[in-house]
């Protein structure tokens, strides 16, 4: 799954918050700050984004409305929300119904049906978590398999990242469609841009059935500590370790 978030500059940090809160639920997000290179055209570039993404992030302001770049990004994804190649999120970061008006009042009529509808998150500046969890199960809704936020967990004293995985009715060809690799969320240039370190042990919480909980293991081989949980008893089990620390972690149980 890939999410276009598309934001005015001045809500540069607020984009950011954003892409973090996804990509720590195993969602990539194309941000013009991580993904532009020198030299790159930057409608050029950012109209291929955004025909290669699944999700449309709008952060929708009134200087969002102002501006001819949101403009043209919020037009290609609409031609593209027509032709079911995408699926727009609304963000709303000031109130709906000054906003609506402020369409309006530009001609935007279906800017203004959309920020009319029901399927629009607000943002609070003072609590985004609301915001942050709606636009994740948005883009997650419908799948078989989705992620909880990756978070930093103790337990029975040892620091783990813990891996949340949901999952419902898994479709037979599953494998055939899923181009899910949880190595692309390393951190390997260790600027924290990505939500897995390797310098902390990986904890695989919830992935049933067996195969699925191997899927996401078996890329871990000889690169972190990984720890997975057997449900009776409650308890994680280091399955893999890296290879200084074989014997000291290999087969260790952690008591929940």
């Amino acid at each position: 799954m890939k999410a276009f978030i598309s934001h005015k500059y001045e809500e540069k940090s607020k984009a950011i918050s954003i892409k973090e809160h996804l990509n720590r639920c195993f969602i990539e997000c194309w941000l013009d700050k991580n993904n532009l290179r020198a030299g790159q055209k930057l409608t050029t570039e950012i109209l291929t984004a955004i025909q290669s993404s699944q999700f449309f992030v709008a952060m929708i302001s009134k200087a969002y409305l102002d501006s001819d770049y949101c403009m043209l990004e919020y037009q290609r994804a609409e031609e593209l929300r027509v032709r079911k190649k995408i699926v727009i999120i609304p963000v709303l970061l000031e109130p709906r119904i000054e906003l609506i008006k402020k369409a309006e009042s530009m001609g935007l009529v279906e800017i203004a049906r959309t920020l009319d509808a029901d399927l629009c998150l607000e943002f609070d500046t003072y609590n985004p978590i609301p915001c942050y969890e709606g636009i994740a199960s948005s883009i997650q809704s419908g799948n078989s398999i989705s992620f909880k936020p990756i978070e930093k967990k103790v337990v029975d004293g040892q620091l783990l990242q813990v891996i949340e995985v949901q999952h419902g009715q898994i479709n037979p060809n599953f494998l055939a469609d899923w181009d899910f690799n949880v190595l692309d969320f390393i951190d390997t240039s260790k600027n924290g841009e990505k939500p897995i370190s390797m310098d902390i042990p990986v904890g695989i919480f919830g992935a049933k059935p067996t195969w699925l909980t191997a899927l996401l293991a078996v890329p871990f081989f000889n690169k972190c500590d990984v720890f997975v949980f057997n449900q009776q008893p409650p308890t994680f089990i280091c399955v893999y370790a890296t290879i200084g620390n074989q014997a000291k972690f290999k087969g260790k149980v952690l008591k929940v």
